[in-house]
């Protein structure tokens, strides 16, 4: 998956795994290797790209769409069809397709198509308060305090207040930041009780201000890594692009050697099966 080296069937098994495809056999090998551009498309290997995005059973009309998707042959009936229903948009109607057809570029919007993407985005009924948020987060119209409200709700966020709109509003590049807006953000990203420390880490992280080691241990925590060492913030700041690069940030998450510069380890190896919740490490994982 990183590049390294010659696939086997160790390394097959491994990949299959995560992305929760079992058991091992050739044929889900097979479909594995065409995701990674080896070999091309055969009846098998669509199969299981169909079985690994939940679409059964195996048929002709499935086959299509999945070929479409990945950009072979030209929209039909058949295969509009088949991606609306994996967006859970059913049942199969006209209106319902050409909304689909303009999710992809296809022809403009109509009053159809905005219902069926807000039916998408699970905000219903339709109406025209909703409607208007929609078009504007697809870039057409200005934000009101009704399409605000609206945004909000699609980030699940609680009840419409002034102090919600105020973030929402900031996210999307207008105002400043705010006290109160960022506890929002932060809220935003699941971040429990609003503390300085939490406060600071979301300022840097939309580049204002610079990183302390509060503001590393909150990243840290962001991205699931603990405890906060002083390896793990060193690391961090490398990801960052902050500081030169040391046996310790080069070990810990081999930021170095994804793109391309020095040589894997045991130790980065252990570290980058982390960063990917590959647990426990084994010769064969490692491979």
């Amino acid at each position: 998956m990183f590049g390294i080296g010659p696939y086997t069937p160790v390394s097959f098994r491994c990949i299959l795994h995560m992305f929760g495809v079992g058991p091992y056999t050739p044929v889900s090998i097979r479909c594995i290797l065409h995701l990674f551009g080896l070999g091309p498309l055969t009846p098998v290997s669509i199969r299981c790209i169909l079985h690994m995005v939940g679409i059964g059973p195996y048929t002709p009309v499935s086959i299509y769409c999945i070929l479409h998707m990945f950009g072979i042959g030209p929209y039909t009936q058949v295969s509009i069809r088949c991606i609306l229903h994996m967006f859970g948009i059913g049942p199969y109607t006209q209106d319902s397709i050409r909304c689909i057809l303009h999710t992809f570029g296809i022809g403009p919007y109509t009053p159809v198509s905005i219902y069926c993407i807000l039916h998408m985005f699970g905000i219903g009924p339709y109406t025209p308060v909703s409607i208007r948020c929609i078009l504007h987060l697809f870039g057409i119209g200005p934000f009101t305090p009704v399409s605000i409200r609206c945004i909000l709700h699609t980030f699940g966020i609680g009840s419409y207040t002034p102090v919600s709109i105020r973030c929402i509003l900031h996210t999307f590049g207008r105002g400043l930041y705010t006290p109160v807006s960022i506890r929002c953000i932060l809220h935003t990203f699941g971040i429990g009780s609003y503390t300085p420390v939490s406060i600071r880490c979301i300022i840097h992280k939309f580049g204002i201000v610079l990183y302390t080691p509060v503001s590393i241990r909150c990243i840290l925590h962001m991205v699931g890594i603990c405890p906060y060492t002083p390896v793990s913030i060193r690391c961090i700041l490398h990801t960052f692009g902050i500081g030169p690069y040391t046996p310790v940030s080069i070990c810990c998450i081999l930021h170095v050697h994804m793109f391309g510069i020095g040589s894997y380890t045991p130790v980065s190896i252990r570290s980058i099966l982390h960063m990917f919740g590959i647990c426990p490490y084994t010769p064969v994982s490692i491979r």
